[in-house]
C-alpha cells in the first residue's frame, strides 16, 4: 500500500512539475512578415518555418469581410474577440475583432504565427449562402454625375454603390488623380503601365502612366445574386506626351471642342479628338447628360532633338575637337565612347575615339550620332606604322635585358 502511494505520488508530481511541452495551447508566437503587396486578391505574408497565406487585408485592418488562403503544410485556429471561432472555409464575415493562429499541419511543438484583423458590417453566415448562383458582370451601366463643388465625377452602379474620382472613366489629367470608394466596394488591383502599385496608404495618384484600377462589389454574392466589376482607367501624362495621334472621350463624353495653337478645329467624330500635327491643342469634352465639361491640354512633339557640331560629321569621322550645342536645352545627353558609357564635361570632345551620342527630349523622342574621332595623325600615315614597331622594340629590348640579370632569390 505504502509502495502504491509512492508510486502514484511520482506520477503525480511528474506530470504536474515535469517539464512543459509546447503545445497548440501555449507555443511561441511568431511574426506574420508581409512578403508581397499584390498577388491578384489581396497580400501575402509568411511565417519563417512554419509556411505562407493570402488576405484580403494587412495586419490590424478592419474589413467588411476576411478571405484567407492557406498553402499547402498549414493549419489554423480562429478567435473572435476572445474565443474559439468557425474558419468556415477561409470567409469570415462575423462582425468582431478576430486573431487568425497559423500552425504548420501535424506539428504539436513549436511556434504559430498570429493575424490580427476586424471584421464590420458582415451579412451573416456565408456557409449557408449558395455563391454558384452569383452572375458577375464587368463594367456595368453606370449612372454619372459631377459635384462643381468638390471637382469629382462619380459612378454609380446599378444596386447604388459607387466610385468617385477628379479624372473621368477613360480621361486624361496632367496633375494628379484622386479616387474614393464607397464601404462595400473593394479595390483589389492597381495597374500603372501594366505593373502592379502599391495602394495601401490611399488611391492618389501623381506620378505619368497609365492605370487602372480593378474594384468588386457584392464579390461573395451577400447583396443579391448579381456581383460587380469595374475596371476604371485614366492616363495621367506629361506635359509633352510622344506622338500622341488621338485622344478618345471619357466614358459618357463626347468631344465639344479642340483648338490647336489657339486656332478652333473641326470635330468629325465626337468620340475622339484627332492630333494630326505638333503645336499645343486645348481639348473640351462634355458630358449631356451629366451636365459636365472635362477640358485638358497638351503638347504633341514627335520632333527628335539634334546636335549641332562645330565640325561636319556627316561622313562619320572628325579630325579635331569637337563642340556641340543641343537644340533643346532640357534634353538628355548619352556618350557611348569606344562602347563605355561616358559622361561629357562640358561642350567638348576631346578623346579619340568611336562615339556614339543619344539625345533625348522630354517627349521621348531621340536622335542618334554614331561616328569616330581622330585629332593626331591620320591612321594611312607612316607615322602610325613607325610608331607601334619602335614601341615593339623598346619592348623587345627591356624583356631581353629583365631576362639576363634576372636571380631566383
Amino acid at each position: 500500500m505504502g509502495k502504491t502511494c509512492l508510486i502514484l505520488a511520482a506520477c503525480f508530481f511528474c506530470t504536474v512539475l515535469g517539464p512543459a511541452v509546447p503545445s497548440k495551447a501555449d507555443p511561441i508566437e511568431l511574426e506574420c512578415v508581409l512578403t508581397a503587396e499584390d498577388v491578384g486578391n489581396g497580400y501575402e505574408y509568411t511565417i519563417p518555418g512554419i509556411g505562407t497565406f493570402t488576405v484580403n487585408g494587412r495586419d490590424g485592418e478592419t474589413l467588411s469581410a476576411a478571405v484567407f488562403s492557406l498553402e499547402d503544410g498549414c493549419e489554423a485556429e480562429l478567435f473572435r474577440d476572445g474565443y474559439e471561432a468557425d474558419f468556415n472555409d477561409g470567409v469570415i464575415l462575423e462582425n468582431g475583432s478576430y486573431e487568425l493562429r497559423i500552425y504548420k499541419a501535424g506539428a504539436e511543438q513549436g511556434g504559430y504565427g498570429v493575424f490580427h484583423f476586424t471584421v464590420e458590417n458582415s451579412y451573416g453566415d456565408m456557409a449557408s449562402y449558395d455563391r454558384e448562383n452569383v452572375v458577375q458582370v464587368s463594367n456595368p451601366e453606370m449612372e454619372l454625375s459631377y459635384s462643381a463643388e468638390t471637382g469629382q465625377f462619380t459612378y454609380t452602379l446599378p444596386d447604388g454603390e459607387y466610385f468617385r474620382s477628379t479624372v473621368p472613366f477613360g480621361g486624361w489629367a496632367g496633375i494628379r488623380a484622386q479616387v474614393e470608394t464607397s464601404r462595400s466596394m473593394n479595390v483589389y488591383r492597381v495597374l500603372k503601365d501594366g505593373e502592379p502599385q502599391d495602394f495601401s496608404e490611399g488611391l492618389v495618384f501623381t506620378q505619368p502612366g497609365s492605370y487602372r484600377i480593378t474594384m468588386w462589389d457584392n464579390e461573395l454574392g451577400l447583396n443579391g445574386d448579381t456581383s460587380y466589376r469595374i475596371d476604371y482607367c485614366f492616363v495621367l501624362y506629361s506635359s509633352r506626351p510622344q506622338n500622341v495621334s488621338h485622344i478618345n472621350a471619357p466614358m459618357g463624353f463626347e468631344v465639344e471642342s479642340v483648338s490647336w495653337n489657339g486656332v478652333p478645329l473641326g470635330t468629325a467624330d465626337p468620340s475622339f479628338a484627332h492630333l494630326e500635327l505638333d503645336g499645343t491643342y486645348e481639348i473640351t469634352f462634355l458630358a449631356p447628360e451629366a451636365g459636365a465639361r472635362w477640358s485638358m491640354g497638351l503638347t504633341r512633339d514627335t520632333t527628335a532633338p539634334a546636335l549641332w557640331f562645330s565640325e561636319d560629321i556627316s561622313g562619320g569621322r572628325a579630325e579635331d575637337y569637337l563642340d556641340f550645342t543641343p537644340s533643346d536645352p532640357d534634353c538628355q545627353i548619352d556618350i557611348l565612347w569606344n562602347g563605355q558609357q561616358a559622361e561629357a564635361y562640358g561642350s567638348r570632345l576631346a578623346m579619340d575615339g568611336r562615339y556614339v551620342i543619344t539625345v533625348t527630349d522630354q517627349a521621348g523622342n531621340s536622335r542618334e550620332y554614331d561616328f569616330t574621332l581622330r585629332k593626331g595623325f591620320s591612321i594611312w600615315s607612316g607615322y602610325m606604322i613607325i610608331i607601334p614597331v619602335l614601341l615593339a622594340a623598346a619592348a623587345g629590348g627591356t624583356i631581353l635585358y629583365w631576362r639576363r640579370h634576372m636571380r631566383v632569390l
